[in-house]
């Protein structure tokens, strides 16, 4: 399939492979710049320890949301500005040979995750109402780069689906026989390692308890269910054209189902009115709540109705209450 028809399907959770070897997870096209926002997931090396159909790949340390870990030195010009300014990792569509669609796995790919064991995971979210076709993955399983030591990453597509499954939590729990939460070990672990990215204002011991799609399978491996819209389902002109300078906005959280997908966004509301609160970054999945007394730092829109978080050492959101 030719790139300007790939690009029409373009999702979150589509990879991307360039010709050098680099492996990507997309989050939006932009065809003014003819660039596709992307966070890097793998690097190609002859001594890697994952192989793909056309290269050998390094996984230690791989993923490079912000791109300072090693795309700043093999790819420097793929760090660039957004129509809007904001800084971002921007793959050149040029530069795209291969694209991979979360919900189109290749068919042996397919039959060897029927036989693994996970395949129980994507059963379970079949028997309460997802359909096949709107059940994807992604991840290692997705690249063909799986190996006996990888986990699963299942996104779901639709806001109907997001919202079947936050329904009925409980009922997928109970038939994967798994916790409903984080231990406080591992939520320790997983806050020190945010603190370390981001800026240390963030309230995100509140931002984890959040998260209701999180599902502990045991001691050690812990699902985190990802969402996409289904065409046609993403808010038009989410994302504010034009940028205006540093600011705040506190209010109550009135609309969360946009914190499941990407950008992540929600709508408060204060004595002033609505505002949209979004952001690219990946950790912030399910940060809020409907009903949460909130503040966040980010840059308003020009025309103040949007606050964009995407300064990873400035802003932050702080949850009051609820």
């Amino acid at each position: 399939m030719e790139n300007r028809a790939c690009l029409a399907k373009i999702d979150m959770y589509t990879h991307l492979l360039t010709k050098d070897g680099l492996l990507f997870t997309a989050r939006e096209f932009y065809p003014s710049i003819n660039r596709v926002r992307a966070v890097p997931c793998y690097f190609s090396d002859p001594a890697g320890d994952r192989k793909s159909r056309l290269f050998k790949f390094t996984f230690k340390r791989s993923v490079d949301e912000f791109g300072d870990i090693w795309v700043n030195k093999l790819k420097p010009k793929y760090i660039s500005k957004t129509p809007n300014g904001e800084k971002a990792i921007l793959v050149p569509v040029d530069d795209i040979i291969e694209f991979l669609d979360p919900f189109d796995l290749p068919e042996e790919i397919r039959k060897e995750l029927e036989k693994s064991k996970f395949y129980p995971i994507l059963q379970a979210v079949n028997k309460i109402g997802v359909g096949e076709k709107d059940i994807g993955v992604f991840g290692s399983y997705l690249s063909g780069m799986h190996n006996d030591n990888s986990d699963i990453d299942i996104v779901i597509r639709g806001i109907n689906n997001m919202k079947l499954l936050k329904s009925k939590m409980d009922e997928l729990r109970s038939l994967l026989q798994a916790k409903p939460q984080l231990d406080e070990v591992s939520k320790a672990a997983t806050i020190k390692k945010y603190n370390e990215l981001y800026n240390k204002e963030n309230d995100f011991d509140k931002m984890i308890d959040c998260r209701w799609s999180t599902i502990k399978l045991d001691d050690k491996r812990v699902l985190k269910l990802m969402f996409n819209y289904k065409q046609g389902e993403k808010p038009q002109n989410l994302v504010p054209k034009h940028l205006a300078k540093e600011g705040m906005l506190s209010g109550i959280v009135v609309d969360d189902t946009g914190v499941a997908f990407m950008p992540r966004n929600f709508i408060i509301e204060n004595e002033k009115g609505q505002f949209t609160v979004l952001t690219y970054f990946y950790n912030y999945y399910f940060a809020v709540k409907s009903g949460n007394k909130v503040q966040i730092k980010g840059t308003l829109s020009k025309d103040g109705k949007s606050l964009l978080i995407h300064d990873r050492k400035n802003h932050w959101i702080k949850i009051n209450g609820s």
